[in-house]
Formats: structure tokens, C-alpha cells, sequence
């Protein structure tokens, strides 16, 4: 069973560059050969493909515990040579470690439409480094290897239109996982203060269970019919890969200034989304249930430039 611990000593780490700075040479396809970790395998399942995600099955044959995150990378066959698939918004991932017990064997779903957008037929593989997950050896001394599990996307990918350009979700899709939910009763959202580059608002979280979140909040904005995330400056953002913690039964105040990830709104109907981890979630699987804090707001003519 896999269980969910915050990796502190990652702060310092910038996750991104580790899935980036990947060398094809340095990847094993599907099936680890190395000696330190002979057997250890993903695959894509099938029947689960899409082309916003897939499930993966990982299998750990060998005699030790090892330990991975939500990074990921995806690359694309070209029919010669594998190359990393276009992103479409910086790819930021949250600072959890997952352990997979010697000779345990753990489902994970990858999202990666966030990131890379819907993918067009091709043939595919997801990216992946696994570590061994030792306390008695420094972290920078410890062995990793890097996997990949090919797999092909054939669904056709779904009309869009410039209004879309794909970005369209409902609002039980809407985010970052199809799991997950919004709970009323146990974030409270008041105080919402707005302007054309920022938002301030109160966050009371009712719960005796303490949350772990990043600064992977998003905005969307309401466009015929749906819910359509906004676009990012030069498609591209920055995130600080650590997590934050809000404790049981709290008050926690928010400042969120979004000049230099999306310039000022225009005047429109949006939705603010953060997702949240609990703190005491011990997974039967690899992927962390959420609740979503969502709240809707307005921009309009009369709305100031910055807060006060």
C-alpha cells in the first residue's frame, strides 16, 4: 500500500528541472535492467487512454522500498527518435512522495492535459524517475533510475474553436484530477476582496484535518456555456514546487497577485480554484483525494486596478 509523506528535504529541489534534465540515454523502457533495481517496471494500462490521461501499472519485484512524485514528463515518437511532447503551460508539480513497498504493485493516473493540452493520435511514453527510499543514506547518495511506459493515443482529438482553443471544462471537471470535491462544510470562503490583477479572501478550514496545498491555484473564466481556464502570459508559469500546510480548525488569510501569470482580466464572470491534500490521507493508491476550494467572482468596469 502506498503511503503519502511530504519530502521536506525537496524543498530546495526544483522538481521541474529534474523531469527536464532526463537524458534518453538514462531511460529504461518499461522494464528496469539496472542491477539495483532489477524488475521494477510501469506500464500503461489498457483500455485507460486517453488523450488527457492514463493509468499506469508500477510493480516493484525487487528487495527494496522505493520512493516517487508527481513529476512526470511526456515524449513523442517521431518515427526515429522520441522528443518531448510541446507544452502548452509550465509543468508544476506538488511537493508529495509516494513509497512503494519491495514487491508491491500500485495503480497511478496521470493527468497531463494541464500541461501538455489534449494529445493528438501518436504514439506516446509517460517519463518517470523512482529513488530509493533508504532514511539511512543522504538523499543526493541515494540510486534512482528513470522509467518510461510507451502507450498510443487514437481517440481523435475534440474540436475547438479560438473562443476554446480546447480549454473547456464543466464544472465537475474543472481542475487539476477528476477526483476530488468541493466541500462547503468544510472550507469556508469570505472576505473576497477583487481587482483586475489580484484577489484577497478568508479561508476557514472546519475540519479537525490539517491540508497540504501548493501554488497550483488556476483561474477560469465563463464562456458560452463553460467553464474555460485563462490562458497564461506566453503560455508559460512559474511555480514554487513546496507545499504549504493549512491547519485543522484555522483561519488563514490569502493574497493572490496575478500580474505576471495572466496580466490584468478583462471584465467577465471567474472562478477561483485551489485544490487541497489531507494531511492524515494514508492511499491505497497513488493518487491523493482533494477537496477543491472553488468560488466564482466578477470583473467589471468599475473594477480597480489593484486592492487597496
Amino acid at each position: 500500500m502506498a503511503k503519502i509523506i511530504l519530502i521536506i528535504a525537496f524543498l530546495l529541489i526544483v522538481v521541474i528541472g529534474t523531469v527536464a534534465c532526463i537524458t534518453r540515454s538514462s531511460v529504461d523502457d518499461g522494464i528496469s535492467t539496472s542491477d539495483n533495481f532489477a524488475g521494477l517496471r510501469m506500464e500503461a494500462i489498457s483500455g485507460t487512454v486517453g488523450p488527457a490521461q492514463a493509468d499506469f501499472i508500477v510493480h516493484n519485484p525487487s528487495d527494496y522500498r522505493m520512493i516517487y512524485g508527481e513529476a512526470f514528463a511526456i515524449e513523442k515518437w517521431t518515427g526515429e527518435v522520441w522528443e518531448n511532447a510541446e507544452l502548452v503551460a509550465e509543468a508544476s508539480f506538488l511537493l508529495i512522495g509516494y513509497r512503494l513497498d519491495s514487491r508491491e504493485t500500485e495503480i497511478v493516473t496521470r493527468r497531463w492535459d494541464g500541461f501538455y493540452g489534449m494529445l493528438v493520435p501518436g504514439v506516446y511514453r509517460l517519463v518517470k524517475e523512482f529513488s530509493e527510499d533508504n532514511p539511512n543514506i543522504p538523499w543526493e547518495q541515494r540510486r534512482s533510475i528513470v522509467l518510461s511506459a510507451p502507450f498510443e493515443v487514437t481517440a481523435p482529438q475534440e474540436e475547438s474553436n479560438a473562443a476554446t482553443d480546447g480549454w473547456i471544462f464543466d464544472i465537475e471537471t474543472l481542475g487539476f484530477a477528476l477526483q476530488g470535491t468541493q466541500s462547503e462544510n468544510i472550507m469556508l470562503v469570505s472576505e473576497v476582496e477583487v481587482s483586475q490583477i489580484a484577489i484577497a479572501f478568508s479561508l476557514e478550514n472546519r475540519s479537525r484535518v490539517g491540508y497540504f496545498y501548493g501554488e497550483d491555484w488556476r483561474i477560469a473564466r465563463y464562456v458560452d456555456g463553460y467553464w474555460q481556464l485563462v490562458q497564461y502570459l506566453n503560455n508559460t508559469r512559474l511555480i514554487h514546487d513546496i507545499a504549504y500546510t493549512l491547519e485543522g480548525r484555522s483561519l488563514q488569510q490569502y493574497n493572490i497577485n496575478w500580474a505576471r501569470v495572466y496580466g490584468a482580466l478583462e471584465p467577465g464572470r471567474y472562478l477561483f480554484l485551489q485544490s487541497y491534500i489531507p494531511t492524515d490521507v494514508e492511499l491505497p493508491q497513488a493518487n491523493p483525494p482533494r477537496e477543491y476550494v472553488m468560488f466564482e467572482f466578477i470583473i467589471d468596469e468599475d473594477t480597480p486596478w489593484r486592492l487597496p
